[in-house]
């Protein structure tokens, strides 16, 4: 009977701290009709996953970083990818995981068709700074203080994704866009008007990380366990090669001409 009675005290022992079915983790993030959002959302789906955590996402389509920033901050946006500064770590919760293994710290330009002789006999930063040409950028960019930091001239535009056409255009003051080399293919199929400078790449130290609402910090140390387990894993590689190591050899960017730009 004592035997009976240890041996029932230990099933219900084990099965009060058994783990439950996957806890269910829901965020509210953003797509984007070009697909540049599937890498970051698949990647914190098979994370957590991996993690025993199961994933919803409440998506929210096609809406411009301003407004991105301003949802973050009121909690009508649960998380989002941006590089990581000062200023952002401040405003929302970071989670310092770098999700692109530095590759959207290098970019390379969209510029306008038959542009491309400008560029040819370019081998460093104040060559390039000598052709006095600029850029277009996002509004409240990153890229915005790089570009300044080195003293590259650039315009900030609200709406960016006006970019493209505004380019194409050729009478709208600006001559180049800078793009990650993770981005930048896919958005040229969607804007055949334009083409990818074919020697340089700018370089500088910085990456994406997920940030979270305030009001979602409890989040924080489950997103960031789970990050660097797919890290450590290789399912963040494998993400990586998925979506852009077809990007990565047509770009050719371990032949281009870096560019070295430094962060303020």
């Amino acid at each position: 009977m004592k035997l009976l009675h240890t041996l029932t005290y230990l099933l219900l022992s084990y099965l009060v701290s058994a783990p439950s079915a996957a806890d269910e983790v829901q965020l509210s993030a953003t797509t984007f009709s070009d697909g540049s959002h599937q890498y970051y959302h698949e990647l914190l789906l098979r994370a957590l996953e991996q993690n025993g955590h199961q994933l919803s996402f409440d998506n929210i389509s096609d809406k411009s970083q301003q407004w991105i920033t301003a949802s973050l901050r009121r909690g009508l946006l649960s998380i989002h990818w941006f590089l990581q500064t000062k200023e952002r770590d401040e405003l929302f919760i970071p989670i310092k995981v770098n999700l692109t293994n530095g590759l959207i710290g290098n970019r390379v330009l969209l510029i306008p068709k038959n542009s491309q002789p400008i560029y040819d006999n370019i081998s460093n930063l104040a060559e390039f700074r000598e052709l006095n040409l600029s850029s277009a950028l996002g509004k409240n960019w990153y890229d915005a203080k790089v570009w300044k930091h080195n003293s590259l001239k650039y315009l900030e535009i609200v709406k960016w994704r006006n970019i493209y056409s505004m380019l194409e255009s050729k009478n709208r003051g600006i001559d180049y866009f800078p793009r990650g080399v993770n981005e930048i293919l896919p958005e040229l199929r969607e804007h055949p008007n334009l083409e990818i400078e074919k020697n340089l790449v700018f370089s500088y130290d910085r990456d994406f990380i997920f940030y979270l609402a305030k009001s979602k910090s409890h989040l924080q140390p489950i997103i960031e366990q789970s990050l660097l387990k797919a890290r450590d894993s290789g399912l963040m590689n494998t993400l990586i090669e998925h979506y852009w190591y077809e990007n990565l050899s047509q770009l050719n960017v371990k032949h281009r001409t870096p560019i070295l730009l430094k962060t303020p």
